[in-house]
C-alpha cells in the first residue's frame, strides 16, 4: 500500500525586484506484504530575485527517509542539497552558471563507508539561431538521487529484496554496505539542438554522458537450490551511460498530428558483466486523429531493444556463461502497440476507452513476469 499528501506555497510579487519563492512538500507512506515499511518527507523550494542585471535563484532540496524491511530494525538516511546559480540573456545568448552542494546522509556513508559531501559545478548556454529555428545548447552538471523502496518499486514492481545489505567489492575484497544507498551522477554532460520548422514541425536531436557511482541494477533472486526466481534485488555499481537521440512532431492540418523518438543507449559498468535488464535501444511513434471537438482517437506504438538479466541455467533461450558460475541471459527486444480515445464533453467531464497490447504479445519487460496479454480498459474524469 502507497500513501501521500501533498502541499504547495508560491508568492505572486509583481515587482521583478522582489523576493519570489515557492515551495512544495511531499509526505508518503509505503508498506508492503513482505514486511518493507517507509516514510518518507520531501522539500522542494526556489527562491529567485534580480540582481544588477542577473537573475538570481536559490534552489533548496531536502529528503528524509526512515525505513525497516521487518520491524526488527529501523534505519534513517538523508539529502540536503543547496543550489545557487545566476542567469543572464544577452540578445540570443542565454547563460545560467551555478553550485551544487549536497549533503548525503545515507546509512553506508554514517558507516563510514562513502563520501558525505558532494560538489556539482553546473553551467548552461544555448543560442537562439534564426527566430527559434535552431537552438542548440550545451549543459554540464550533476546530482544525488536518494534510493528507496518507493523509487525502487516505481521502477521495477517485482523488487522484493529479503535483505538491504548489499556486497562492494573493494580492493578486491567485498565488503557489506548496510541500507539503501545514494546514486551520485557526476562527469555529465549533455548537449543537443532543437527547432521549429514552421509552425508545423518541431525537433529536437540530442546527447549525453555521464559516471553514476552506486548505480541500480536489478538482479534476479534465487533460491539456493531452485533454478528459477520470484523477485529481484538490486547490485549497485559503477555505470558509464553514453545516449543519443532525437524526437520529432509534425501537424498535418488541423485534424491529424504525428510524433516519434529514438534513443540509443551505451552502457559500461565496472564491475558486473552487464547493465541488467537495461534496453540498448528504445523508440516510440504515434498518429493522433481529431474525430470532432473534443474527440481523440491515438494509436501509438513503443519499442524496447534487448536487454541483458542473470540465469542459473543454459537450458532457457540464449544464454553465455558469466564469471560468477550463472549465466546471462539475452532477452529480446519488445514491441507493443495500444490505441486509446478520449472525448472531453466539457472542461471538467469526459471520459476515455483504451485498447492495450494490441498483438497479444507475450513479451517480458522484466525476464521471468510476462506482461497480459490484450487489454481493454475505460473509464470517466470529472474535475471539481
Amino acid at each position: 500500500t502507497h500513501a501521500q499528501a501533498q502541499a504547495s506555497f508560491k508568492s505572486h510579487h509583481k515587482d521583478s525586484t522582489a523576493f519570489n519563492h515557492e515551495a512544495h512538500i511531499n509526505m508518503g507512506w509505503l508498506s508492503s506484504d513482505r514486511g518493507a515499511s517507509e516514510r518518507t518527507f520531501k522539500v522542494d523550494a526556489q527562491g529567485t530575485k534580480n540582481i544588477l542585471g542577473l537573475h538570481g535563484r536559490l534552489d533548496l532540496d531536502m529528503q528524509f527517509d526512515q525505513y525497516s524491511l521487518d520491524t526488527s530494525q529501523t534505519s534513517n538516511q538523508a539529502i540536503v542539497s543547496l543550489e545557487p546559480s545566476v542567469s543572464t540573456r544577452k540578445g540570443a545568448l542565454n547563460v545560467r552558471a551555478g553550485l551544487g552542494l549536497t549533503i548525503d546522509a545515507d546509512q553506508p556513508t554514517r558507516d563510514g563507508l562513502g563520501q558525505s559531501f558532494h560538489l556539482y559545478p553546473r553551467a548552461q548556454v544555448s543560442i537562439n539561431l534564426l527566430r527559434n529555428l535552431f537552438v542548440p545548447y550545451a549543459q554540464i552538471g550533476g546530482g544525488l538521487q536518494a534510493n528507496n523502496f518507493h523509487t525502487l518499486t516505481a521502477t521495477n514492481p517485482f523488487y522484493a529484496p529479503s535483505s538491504l545489505t548489499t556486497m562492494v567489492p573493494i580492493n578486491g575484497v567485498d565488503v557489506p554496505y548496510p541500507g539503501f544507498r545514494s546514486t551520485n551522477k557526476r562527469l555529465a554532460l549533455s548537449g543537443g539542438v532543437r527547432g521549429t520548422i514552421t509552425q508545423v514541425f518541431r525537433f529536437h536531436g540530442f546527447f549525453s554522458t555521464a559516471q553514476y557511482e552506486d548505480f541500480v541494477l536489478f538482479r534476479p533472486t534465487f533460491d539456493e537450490a531452485a533454478e528459477t526466481f520470484d523477485s529481484f534485488n538490486v547490485v549497485y555499481d559503477t555505470v558509464s551511460v553514453r545516449t543519443i537521440g532525437g524526437e520529432a512532431e509534425f501537424d498535418l492540418g488541423e485534424l491529424w498530428s504525428f510524433a516519434g523518438g529514438l534513443n540509443i543507449h551505451n552502457y559500461g559498468p565496472r564491475n558486473e558483466d552487464q547493465a541488467w535488464n537495461l534496453p540498448n535501444v528504445t523508440w516510440n511513434a504515434s498518429a493522433t486523429y481529431k474525430l470532432i471537438d473534443g474527440l481523440r482517437v491515438v494509436a501509438n506504438a513503443s519499442y524496447i531493444g534487448e536487454r541483458y538479466s542473470v540465469i542459473r541455467t543454459a537450458n532457457y533461450g540464449e544464454t553465455t556463461s558469466s564469471t560468477d558460475g550463472n549465466f546471462t541471459l539475452r532477452l529480446p527486444g519488445m514491441l507493443d502497440l495500444n490505441l486509446s480515445a478520449q472525448y472531453n464533453y466539457n472542461e471538467r467531464l469526459g471520459g476515455w476507452v483504451t485498447l492495450a497490447n494490441l498483438a497479444n504479445a507475450k513479451y517480458a519487460e522484466w525476464g521471468g513476469f510476462p506482461v497480459q496479454g490484450f487489454q481493454a480498459m475505460a473509464g470517466v474524469h470529472y474535475a471539481f
